[in-house]
């Protein structure tokens, strides 16, 4: 597990504090037209388990909405967390913002290197475990970011990622 904030902003990685979800924080807000996406996966249909997921999710989705006061938060947990609907899910998202906007995403799940081993990939759900039922059930690191990021009109965008 990955336990640090990696904040993107055009091409400059930061690194960050973690925030305690379980204790009111004394945040800023954020800017009002910001974006919060959380994708959780508890139970997995071919992996195993991750337990205490679900509870971590709601737990970024209460920090987002209550101390961030982001409004506008999707969260995908276990059977809904497939390739197609995160993929879907983040071009919807990305759709909502401007230039001014902050996407902030949050993903709780197993993560893996790609067959390549240039980039790392996030397991879907129902992504079995072999070789090609990682690779063609699990999401590339940088298309998910792609998605997020750049649009024509949009590439001063930045992405705020935790994974975990």
């Amino acid at each position: 597990m990955f336990f640090s904030i990696l904040q993107l902003l055009g091409s400059s990685l930061l690194l960050s504090n973690w925030p305690d979800l379980y204790e009111p924080s004394q945040v800023t807000p954020s800017q009002s037209d910001d974006v919060a996406f959380i994708i959780s996966i508890e139970d997995y249909a071919y992996a195993p388990d991750i337990p205490g997921a679900r509870e971590n999710a709601l737990a970024w989705e209460n920090f987002f909405r209550n101390d961030l006061q982001i409004s506008q938060v999707v969260t995908l947990l276990d059977e809904n967390a497939t390739k197609e609907e995160i993929l879907y899910q983040a071009g919807e998202l990305k759709n909502k913002t401007d230039s001014n906007s902050n996407i902030w995403m949050v993903f709780i799940g197993h993560g893996a290197p790609s067959p390549t081993g240039n980039h790392g990939v996030l397991i879907g759900v129902d992504a079995q475990q072999t070789a090609r039922g990682l690779a063609s059930r699990s999401i590339p690191i940088p298309e998910l970011i792609s998605i997020l990021e750049n649009t024509p009109s949009q590439t001063s965008n930045k992405l705020a990622f935790w994974s975990l």
